[in-house]
């Protein structure tokens, strides 16, 4: 299970939450020492009910317990929806110790019918191994066979065009130039040269933003919770998450005009909740993400049918690659804890980079014929 480090004082602690009770252990000198000190602390003071006669969805109700503790919010509420809709669907619901190797091929096999790509099969498989293992650990009973379930492989020929998930800009200038909305010209625009994740850009407020120095900070995002349409400011995704962004003249150009013209004050949010007949503004909060996406996507689908807001963010980290930014510093620039995750999750294929490469091929042609 997770294991924390507390960065000021260089020691290890756990978490753990027993029959409905959290429970936090620190000063642990190293991760092994914190991990070994979580095991005999479960050992010892699990009283739940002995895990064979508890079923399926019982202790899959539990890990959703388990996980409410260990998540950010929003991070949990789309867990939580996928456990009630996907993952209870995966096993019989009868006791653990009744499962046998013919429901993990069950299993498999539903997922590997879904109509979703093979990396999103391999985390549907992923899930299921470490909720298993959770169960091993928090309930000793060792289901073991499910580390047997084969992980998914794509044997399907592929086109030679690789699909890239990613707005490329003669795209994005369409979309940005039949948009007849200040509000989503403004939105689109700061998350194409931004690259700022949704809930980053729903965040900002007015005074997230400094006009004498000409910089902007994200510090904070929002999370809409399911069903009643409340929401919540949260803290970064991470630590490099919390950073801020220089402003050219003519982007705080456009940002002083919203702000004018909608007539905001310093704790209310850029992108305010509005209703559809724009009669009724609520400007200390933000627009839901269900009503921005889909009245954003108005613009924006009838360019590219797969688009998502996503793809603005890696669209960013591709351009700035194509014009030689070290990928070290767009890591900083957008955000992320890892160079890794930037390269290669976000890096796409660009049309600017593929005509250079033909420009070059031009040259070299010329020369020898």
């Amino acid at each position: 299970m997770p294991i924390y480090k507390d960065n000021k004082k260089n020691t290890y602690y756990f978490k753990v939450c027993i029959n409905g009770r959290q429970f936090l252990r620190r000063g642990f000198s190293t991760k092994k020492e914190a991990t070994k000190a979580e095991a005999v602390f479960i050992t010892q003071n699990q009283k739940n009910k002995a895990s064979e006669d508890l079923t399926y969805l019982q202790l899959l109700n539990l890990y959703k317990d388990y996980l409410k503790n260990d998540y950010k919010i929003t991070t949990f509420n789309r867990t939580r929806q996928q456990i009630d809709n996907y993952y209870s669907k995966l096993f019989p619901d009868i006791k653990i110790s009744k499962l046998v190797y013919s429901d993990v091929l069950k299993a498999r096999e539903i997922i590997d019918l879904s109509p979703i790509n093979v990396e999103l099969k391999n985390r549907h498989r992923s899930f299921l191994v470490r909720f298993f293992r959770w169960i091993r650990v928090y309930y000793d009973y060792d289901f073991y066979i499910i580390e047997r379930m084969q992980r998914f492989k794509d044997y399907s020929i592929h086109k030679s065009e690789i699909k890239v998930d990613m707005v490329q800009h003669r795209e994005f200038k369409k979309i940005f130039n039949s948009c007849d909305s200040s509000y989503f010209r403004l939105a689109f625009l700061t998350m194409y040269i931004y690259g700022l994740r949704q809930g980053e850009l729903l965040g900002l407020l007015v005074n997230s933003f400094d006009f004498e120095d000409n910089v902007f900070e994200i510090y904070q995002g929002v999370s809409f919770k399911t069903g009643n349409g409340s929401f919540e400011p949260i803290s970064p995704k991470s630590k490099t998450s919390q950073r801020f962004y220089r402003m050219p003249e003519e982007y705080s150009k456009l940002i002083k005009k919203h702000i004018q013209e909608n007539h905001l004050k310093d704790d209310d949010y850029i992108f305010f909740r509005y209703e559809t007949n724009k009669s009724k503004l609520d400007r200390r909060r933000p627009v839901h993400e269900s009503t921005f996406r889909r009245d954003a996507y108005k613009y924006c689908r009838k360019y590219n049918n797969e688009f998502h807001f996503h793809m603005l963010r890696k669209s960013n980290v591709t351009h700035l690659h194509d014009k030689s930014i070290h990928l070290e510093e767009i890591k900083k620039y957008v955000g992320h804890s890892s160079s890794d995750i930037t390269k290669n999750v976000y890096l796409q294929k660009s049309d600017e980079k593929e005509q250079a490469i033909l420009d070059v091929l031009k040259i070299v042609l010329k020369d020898l014929l």
